[in-house]
């Protein structure tokens, strides 16, 4: 059994591994979710141990019925260890404001090492100039084991194809030491 302090003014969360959650990015300012609803996305990325993670997020207008004739946006996020991609999930959903909201941040948790580089692969870059094959700026985290991807500009659903996968981010790993000598030979005699 696991026993979790928390203190006065926190509160646990569980999460299940394998998991990729969309978070608005609330600003401080905030006092209420429709004063948020416009902000920000931060994509939280929870891997398995193997590495993999999906999620999916739903945008409408959150105030009219307009979603039963296709007015709303879904679609799903994968993460496979490296690649952090998105697929329109219906063919026939279409809410123009999804392409206004803007992925800012994603966070990966469960992170034993920082990555040699980060890549943006967003290729739809004309309204975004900084977007596209560049470097990202990150920050890993040891003592908490996140890796913290800023400087995004990505829409949700701008440019997206009905079940084509779309690349957001690569996640480029330093490549795993070779095995020395004597560490090759006991793997021979097993």
């Amino acid at each position: 059994m696991q026993h979790i302090i928390v203190g006065d003014l926190e509160y646990a969360t569980f999460i299940k591994a394998g998991s990729i959650i969309p978070v608005l990015n609330v600003g401080k300012d905030r006092m209420s979710i429709t004063q948020a609803i416009n902000d920000n996305i931060r994509i939280e990325v929870y891997p398995t141990s193997a590495g993999a993670a999906s999620g999916m997020l739903y945008i409408d207008d959150y105030t009219s019925h307009q979603y039963t004739s296709g007015s709303y946006s879904l679609v799903n996020y994968s993460y496979d260890g490296t690649i952090v991609s998105v697929t329109k999930a219906v063919e026939a959903a279409g809410y123009y404001k999804a392409s206004n909201k803007i992925i800012n941040e994603i966070v990966v948790m469960n992170v034993d090492a920082t990555p040699q580089y980060v890549l943006n692969r967003w290729v739809n870059n004309t309204p975004y100039p900084a977007q596209g094959n560049v470097m990202l700026d990150f920050v890993w985290l040891p003592d908490t084991k996140e890796l913290h991807l800023f400087g995004l500009a990505i829409p949700v659903e701008d440019g997206l194809v009905y079940n084509q996968p779309q690349e957001l981010i690569e996640i480029v790993w330093f490549p795993a030491a070779p095995a020395t000598e004597s560490h090759k030979w006991q793997q021979e005699e097993l």
